[in-house]
């Protein structure tokens, strides 16, 4: 069962709204990805009103051709890269409900939870890990999942270095310790 407010489920919204905003346009969202970031969170976000399409190595002449075959179902079809990029795809582009490319980090944004720009490097090549595995927490335990507060970090960090007796500036090579002093 999905809760509410989890991310699984505002994503699986998100999809669904764009589907049904059809207005004559084909029941189709085509999702941009050149980084490659949201191909299993869209998997999972598979739902019975919907299809995916997320095959990794799939040319685009093929998934045009099974387009043109293929019932005029609701689907996402995930592409590896950017809008710009699309060749065989055009059309259907063009007659989409939706074409989106959009980071893991802005989602998150219009999600609810906004990374600090000074996290982003941090926390960025995790996001999508995190978000599969944490796909069904509520916001606020996601939150506390990307954004742990500082204290807890200082006390994690803490408590590591008491359990092993040692110090911290012996954990890391010379050259690096001005950088975690600041």
């Amino acid at each position: 069962m999905t809760v509410q407010d989890s991310f699984h489920s505002w994503l699986t919204k998100q999809i669904a709204q764009a589907l049904n905003r059809t207005a004559g346009d084909l029941p189709l969202v085509i999702w941009c990805d050149p980084n490659r970031v949201w191909r299993d969170l869209l998997i999972a976000a598979k739902d019975e009103a919907f299809e995916v399409w997320a095959d990794e190595e799939v040319h685009e002449l093929i998934l045009r051709e099974r387009l043109y075959r293929d019932p005029l179902t609701p689907k996402v079809i995930w592409l590896p890269r950017q809008r710009e990029e699309i060749t065989y795809l055009k059309v259907f582009e063009l007659q989409a409900a939706e074409v989106r490319e959009q980071s893991l980090e802005q989602a998150l944004s219009d999600y609810g939870i906004d990374i600090p720009s000074d996290r982003i490097d941090e926390t960025g090549p995790q996001l999508p890990y995190l978000l599969i595995d944490d796909f069904d927490l509520p916001l606020s335990d996601l939150k506390k999942m990307i954004l742990p507060s500082s204290e807890v970090q200082s006390i994690d960090l803490l408590s590591i270095l008491s359990a092993t007796g040692t110090l911290f500036q012996d954990l890391i090579p010379d050259e690096l310790f001005p950088m975690f002093a600041r």
